[in-house]
């Protein structure tokens, strides 16, 4: 191999055009004797007596050899998104086990196809369009015909509203559990996705009680208040719903009360309101069921 000529041939003070052409013509030489005759990546690896080494991005998935690529042999964070190829990373070159959490730098940041346990929420895009697919909650109701609420303690507050109840809905019952308040009455008011409707009411107890605010009966601090209104769509054209249901006072010997009455809406019932009137809940439960 050819030395490769000295600064001075090309820059020294006493260089003339002659001896600049033949330093010149050396370091050619030089530089094929290690890149080769063209310069090419190829014949560079010929010059040099390294065959087929492989260079950037020369190394195509059949030329490496399975079982040659090991974790000990790949830098920390050496292998980026950017460095892999579209679609060249499938199922099929990846162990069985060869993905573990602790390779992920945390807990698995997937669900595993032969079962696993998730930790949070799963939102699926939208209802079911195959049989054995995964189908949300509200494709499930609105099967079904049939939802209710989660249980809600009346203990606190003169105000609670449910929400979410299915347009689809032709009748929804209020069940109460102990339900007590300092006030001195409950009310059941119903609404519509523009809000809780206050007025329109025809509403009357066993106990020559009327109401035309909503559906109301006694409430006690003492006793608590058990029973179950429910209500039912008469025409979903003009959204008309009646009422009735049974309420007792726990464990104070006063007799049952019955409760009826009726409103009309101005579009599909979706909420509805349980009101202590004139103090706030301190005590009991209460829930809603809704039915197709």
């Amino acid at each position: 191999m050819a030395d490769l000529p000295p600064n001075a041939d090309f820059t020294g003070s006493g260089v003339t055009e002659g001896g600049f052409k033949t330093a010149l013509n050396s370091m050619l030489t030089y530089l094929r004797d290690i890149l080769g005759s063209t310069g090419t990546p190829a014949s560079a690896r010929s010059a040099l007596g390294l065959g087929a080494l492989a260079t950037r991005n020369d190394v195509t998935a059949t030329e490496v050899a399975t079982g040659a690529v090991t974790e000990p042999k790949i830098a920390a964070g050496a292998v980026t998104a950017g460095k892999i190829a579209d679609g060249a990373v499938t199922e099929a070159k990846i162990g069985s086990g060869a993905v573990t959490a602790s390779k992920l730098g945390g807990p698995m940041p997937f669900v595993l196809k032969a079962g696993d346990t998730m930790t949070g929420a799963l939102v699926l895009a939208g209802n079911p369009t195959s049989d054995l697919a995964a189908a949300p909650k509200q494709y499930v109701d609105a099967a079904t015909g049939r939802g209710v609420s989660p249980l809600i303690a009346t203990t606190s507050g003169t105000a609670i509203d449910v929400t979410g109840i299915p347009s689809w809905a032709t009748e929804v019952s209020v069940m109460l559990n102990g339900v007590r308040s300092n006030g001195s009455a409950l009310r059941v008011q119903l609404g519509t996705a523009s809000g809780i409707v206050t007025t329109g009411y025809q509403s009357a107890t066993s106990d020559s009680g009327y109401s035309t605010v909503g559906l109301e009966f006694y409430g006690s601090p003492v006793y608590g208040i058990n029973g179950v209104m429910t209500f039912k769509l008469v025409s979903a054209a003009s959204n008309v719903w009646v009422a009735q249901g049974t309420v007792m006072m726990a464990s104070s010997g006063v007799p049952a009360i019955a409760v009826t009455g009726a409103v009309t809406l101005s579009a599909p019932l979706t909420q509805l309101r349980l009101l202590a009137v004139g103090g706030p809940f301190v005590g009991g439960s209460c829930s809603v069921e809704w039915r197709r």
